[in-house]
């Protein structure tokens, strides 16, 4: 495994389109270069953690989505390490939190899965990132997942058996609070697929020039502290 300071790995912050509210409600923290590292991850919450910080001085209240791998969460020490840090943010920036668990096994059970997104519940809430080679979609549907999401960067071909991903994804993450994410979009086609499918948060390139203007939460549904994330 490479050894590398988490110094080493520069995040940046993207914008997801809320397709619910036509607006941007989300963030999401992503890495430089692909990386699961454990110390990658690590520098990610640390990112993570300061953009909420930023957000809640400034009166803002945005999701900010943080890809986790379950090879993180499997490790006793890289678990405990992860753990530790989240244990250092306040407590008024966790609600603002979303783990994006991802490196999930295609056979993974769901206590499996329930366990790990449990594991993080104290520090914030879960959706499960589904693998191309994903088959079954019942282990992800637990009480512990609150959405489900596609990386197309991740390996996803525009073929049948992907477009049939997206269509059951969408029709499963209905009964899940925030609904579908679709990270990574490139191709036209795909966005037009992930949008008949009711994805609710979108990401990429190919959003530019759809009309998605990227305004703000705040602008759109007021700052309200007392109001409840579920808004979102």
């Amino acid at each position: 495994m490479p050894s590398h300071s988490p110094k080493k790995v520069r995040h940046r912050i993207e914008p997801l389109w809320d397709s619910r509210n036509d607006a941007v409600t989300a963030h999401v923290c992503l890495p430089d270069r692909a990386d699961h590292h454990p110390a990658a991850e690590l520098a990610g919450l640390a990112a993570a953690a300061a953009r909420i910080a930023f957000f809640l001085a400034a009166g803002e209240r945005f999701l900010l989505c943080l890809p986790v791998s379950l090879v993180t969460l499997a490790s006793a020490p890289s678990r405990a390490a992860f753990l530790e840090s989240c244990n250092a943010i306040p407590a008024a920036a966790r609600p603002y939190l979303v783990f994006i668990l991802g490196g999930i096994p295609a056979d993974i059970s769901r206590a499996g899965l329930a366990g790990a997104a449990m594991t993080l519940r104290p520090f914030g809430r879960s959706i499960a990132a589904l693998s191309p080679e994903c088959r079954d979609l019942a282990p992800y549907i637990n009480h512990a997942i609150n959405g489900l999401a596609l990386d197309f960067a991740a390996g996803f071909d525009d073929d049948e058996r992907t477009r049939m991903l997206i269509s059951c994804a969408g029709e499963a993450a209905h009964d899940l609070r925030w609904g579908a994410m679709a990270l990574g979009l490139d191709d036209p086609d795909l966005l037009a697929a992930v949008r008949a499918a009711d994805f609710r948060f979108l990401h990429g390139p190919a959003l530019a020039g759809t009309g998605c203007a990227f305004q703000p939460a705040h602008r759109a549904i007021g700052t309200n502290p007392d109001a409840r994330v579920a808004r979102i």
